[in-house]
């Protein structure tokens, strides 16, 4: 599987590569990102921007250098719609605490439009186990998520 990961990669190599770890993991991470986005079929500019934002973060990377990277996660993304090749090189090289900020991560993608919708549910479920990531992980993750929002958009009175 890591095959088809690096695959994706042969065509074209940027400085991206250099910065914050392997260039598989930086893709595979992306693409999960970017799925997350896509999920609801609304990929809108607020998760687009939060994408950018945690891959410069977490990779230390350019603006050029995390434009490059996106599209090539999204061509892997769509050529590879399954997730598996990326979720192997993920589980391959991600402790459980980089999972468990994996997942913080896809939760600030899902809430950056600020709807919550049944696809993303359903793929948060999908990923968990995939990720290796037990149910109370899961469900922690997703509920200092909920909180974050609401301490963000207090109920009005």
């Amino acid at each position: 599987m890591l095959d088809k990961v690096k695959e994706l990669l042969s065509a074209k190599k940027g400085s991206w590569e250099q910065s914050g770890g392997k260039p598989e993991l930086q893709v595979a991470v992306c693409a999960l990102l970017l799925e997350m986005a896509h999920v609801d079929y609304d990929y809108h500019p607020a998760e687009r921007d939060t994408i950018i934002a945690l891959l410069q973060e977490r990779f230390a990377l350019s603006g050029e250098d995390t434009a490059e990277l996106m599209q090539i996660a999204e061509a892997g993304r769509v050529k590879f719609p399954e997730l598996a090749p990326f979720i192997y090189v993920i589980n391959a090289a991600y402790s459980s605490e980089d999972k468990r900020d994996l997942l913080v991560m896809l939760w600030q993608v899902i809430l950056a439009d600020k709807r919550f919708d049944s696809y993303e549910e359903l793929l948060m479920r999908k990923l968990g186990p995939m990720l290796e990531v037990d149910q109370a992980t899961m469900e922690e993750v997703r509920q200092l998520a909920l909180d974050d929002v609401e301490k963000l958009n207090p109920p009005q009175d």
